[in-house]
Order: C-alpha cells, then structure tokens, then sequence
C-alpha cells in the first residue's frame, strides 16, 4: 500500500506540472511576456595564481553596479534591450556593463530566425542583420536557480578582433524547460527552455524576475541603414583604423 500511495503522489506530482507547463505555455504564446535580468561583469578568480593587473582590474569592477536588462516577448517576437535611466548623471559615467554587452537592441523574429542590432556609431543609426544559429551542447549538469531546475548547454561564438583575426568564445547557459521560451538573451535562442543564467565572456547575466501579463508593443528596428555584420565590421574598420 506505501510503495503504492507514493507511485500515485509522483503521477499526481507530474501531472500537476504537466498541466502547469501547458498553461503556461499557452499564456506565453497568448500575452506579452516581461523577463529582466541583472547584468555584472564577472572577476577573475580570486586564489594565488593572480597577476597585478587581475588583482587590479576585480578592484576596479567592483564599483560598477548591477544593470537591468529587458527581454520582451510578443508571440514569435522579442527584444532585448537595457533599462533606460532617467538620471542625467549616470549617461556621464563610464558603463563597462554596456560596452561588454554591446549597443542598442536586440530585435529577433522566430518565424524568419533573424535578428537585428539597432545601434548608433559616430551619430550615425544601423540595423545590423544576422541569421544567428548556435549548435547548443545540451549537459546533463544540473543546478536550482531561484526555485527552478535547470541545465546546462554550452555554445561556441567567433569574432573577430582588432588585429583582423577570428577567434572564439564559449557561452554558458542555464536553462529551465519549465518555463517553455525558447526565445533567449540576445541573440542566444532556441534552447528547450527560458534561460535563467548566461555567462558571456566577461559577463553574467542572472534572471532577476518574469511578468507573464506586461503590457507593452515590440516594434520592429526601422530607424537606420541595414547593412550585414561583414559590412558592420568593414564601417568599424575604416572609422577606426581597425583591420578586421
């Protein structure tokens, strides 16, 4: 009767969250969703093998705070975009956490698969167009973040830098198939559930909460010249003396 009543409680514990995935699912695809994030820069590891300059630079960080970044969702739409201040002062201040995540926002339409960065550079606005398409390692690592079980998946994404040469970097991720979004931070997208923590280079991005009924429009980036990522780096090139 025991081994009984505790087969019975785990089919009642798994379609109590079968129901709820499936509403939730449903909610998503019906309402606007609202996911922020807090963005920090990541330290070196603090142990014995250090250099100065490491030492230097987790000293130099710590004074930089947490930033907020939005990811709204409207059906096969999204935005990823950083919290507007309205305090004057804080435009003055060097914004590490910005110039590691990149300018302006992060449009992504999950019926073509494109993404479009809206960005401004030397006063002049660009919509650069990318077809993003990673190929997620998914692990069978596993972590609870905020109440959540979650995985782990990791991808690898080249540029390349100033001195013209592609190189790569590994991206972590955390996701939860609880929450059933596969629409990601960025241009990070189609893993099998909402990503709850991603470490990009010197980044973290850690989710701080989700509003399942915000009310608010996605519009599609139309202020800007649309250009490629090739032609993006060739402008960078030139304006900057860069050879990429």
């Amino acid at each position: 009767m025991k081994l009984e009543y505790e087969f019975m409680n785990r089919n009642i514990s798994s379609l109590v969250l079968l129901l709820f995935t499936v509403a939730l699912y449903s909610q998503v695809q019906k309402s606007q969703v609202r996911i922020i994030y807090k963005v920090s820069l990541k330290e070196n590891k603090n142990d014995s093998s250090l250099t100065k300059e490491q030492k230097t630079y987790n000293n130099y960080i710590k004074k930089f705070e947490k930033e907020n970044y939005f990811l709204d969702i409207m059906e096969y739409e999204s935005i990823f975009y950083k919290e507007q201040k309205m305090n004057v002062d804080e435009s003055k201040k060097l914004n590490l956490v910005s110039i590691f995540v990149g300018k302006g926002s992060f449009y992504y339409n999950l019926k073509d698969k494109v993404v479009l960065n809206q960005k401004e550079v030397l006063g002049e606005k660009f919509i650069v167009k990318s077809n993003p398409n990673y190929k997620w390692k998914l692990l069978q690592e596993r972590r609870e973040i905020g109440g959540y079980n979650c995985y782990k998946a990791l991808t690898t994404k080249s540029y390349i830098n100033r001195k013209g040469d592609i190189e790569y970097k590994q991206i972590v991720a955390w996701y939860t198939s609880e929450i059933p979004i596969n629409i990601g931070i960025k241009d990070y997208h189609n893993l099998p559930g909402l990503i709850l923590f991603l470490e990009e280079d010197k980044l973290y991005y850690e989710l701080h909460s989700i509003n399942l009924n915000h009310k608010s429009k996605i519009e599609k980036p139309s202020s800007g010249k649309m250009i490629t990522e090739k032609e993006y780096h060739n402008i960078m090139s030139k304006s900057f003396n860069y050879r990429f």
